[in-house]
């Protein structure tokens, strides 16, 4: 009787153990870490960190995002207040662009400027002088057309001056609009930052109008202000209708087209005076003389000024004759107290002496 089989025996029957064999490329190929075995931890740290770095690049980003969007810091290292914006580059324009809105209306040699936006476009090539434009609305006021030179110039806060002109309106008609733009041509160091500027408009002596560019600062506008509302007045044969006067830095009308367009001198304003005029009964044969001895100016110190004007009319029997012009050019500051306009009636030769009798005082409300 046989016994259980012990190991390392042989059992009749059973098959043959498999023989022995070497590795092949085959087995290695086939051989694989599972996934979650120590065998992977080199490579996940260095994906942390690298994940890392990246979440600190973005934080860095943002921080320089958010602190550009409170302080509205420029290219230049400069800042500026939080909603002050307006004076840096747009999206795709070169570095040093400014633009600004400026709605400001001044008055000058008889005509009104609208003031629009101003921008400075540096040189495209990064050399040279860039191009300063301020475009205005420029309205004639007068009854002669618009035909002189109207030049301006352009100061920075640092007070550095740059001479320019108007472009663009060509010969404004009498009573009629036109665009218009004041060019300046500007070295970029020269610009400085456009809400600092102003703009000058004048030469030489004139009494120049002056636009600041930025808020706050004072204008000089020279806005025209009535001091006789249109009234009818009769002195001896003469009959004055629709006489009204202005107190003004300018001349609308007068003797001829050279008067018109006028800029008084700095330091001093017009009283401007205009009517209608017609002499009253017989003029006989020479007809009715009017000269600038038909009218004074009496200042509130007691001095008498005669009209700049030289208009002189021979009028006819009946003969109307519309919008005479005369101007009287007082100092500023004005004296405090009354100015007097004299109407006078010196004979049809305009010879006579004048008296109260013949003269017509009509105060003005200058001051």
């Amino acid at each position: 009787m046989s016994g259980p089989p012990t190991f390392g025996s042989t059992q009749a029957g059973a098959p043959p153990a498999p023989a022995a064999r070497a590795a092949t490329s085959a087995d290695a190929t086939a051989w694989r870490v599972p996934p979650n075995r120590p065998g992977t931890a080199g490579r996940r740290t260095l994906t942390r960190v690298l994940a890392a770095v990246a979440a600190v690049i973005l934080l860095a980003g943002a921080g320089y995002a958010i602190r550009q969007a409170t302080t509205n810091r420029d290219d230049d290292g400069g800042s500026r207040p939080p909603g002050r914006g307006g004076t840096t580059a747009a999206a795709g324009q070169p570095k040093g662009t400014q633009s600004i809105t400026v709605s400001q209306v001044v008055w000058y040699a008889a005509a009104k400027f609208t003031f629009g936006t101003v921008t400075y476009q540096p040189p495209a090539g990064g050399s040279g002088d860039g191009t300063l434009t301020a475009e205005v609305q420029v309205e004639n006021l007068s009854n002669r057309p618009l035909e002189r030179g109207i030049y301006a110039s352009y100061s920075s806060g640092s007070q550095q001056r740059t001479k320019g002109q108007l472009f663009d309106a060509g010969q404004v008609p009498a009573k009629v609009q036109s665009p218009g733009r004041f060019r300046f041509s500007i070295d970029p160091g020269k610009v400085g930052d456009l809400k600092a500027g102003t703009i000058t408009i004048g030469e030489a002596d004139e009494a120049m109008a002056v636009v600041p560019l930025g808020d706050g600062a004072p204008a000089t506008t020279f806005e025209p202000r009535e001091v006789l509302p249109a009234v009818t007045k009769t002195v001896g044969k003469l009959q004055f209708d629709r006489l009204t006067c202005t107190l003004r830095a300018d001349l609308l009308g007068g003797d001829g087209v050279l008067d018109a367009h006028r800029q008084v001198k700095d330091g001093y304003r017009f009283v401007a005076c205009s009517f209608d005029v017609r002499p009253l009964g017989d003029v006989g044969y020479g007809g009715q003389d009017l000269r600038p001895v038909n009218f004074r100016l009496v200042q509130p110190d007691g001095d008498t000024l005669a009209p700049e004007s030289r208009t002189v009319k021979i009028l006819g029997k009946d003969q109307l004759e519309r919008d005479v012009w005369i101007w009287f050019t007082v100092r500023t500051p004005l004296q405090p107290g009354k100015y007097v306009l004299q109407l006078l009636y010196l004979g049809l030769s305009g010879k006579d002496a004048p008296t109260p009798a013949n003269t017509l005082p009509i105060e003005l409300t200058l001051a």
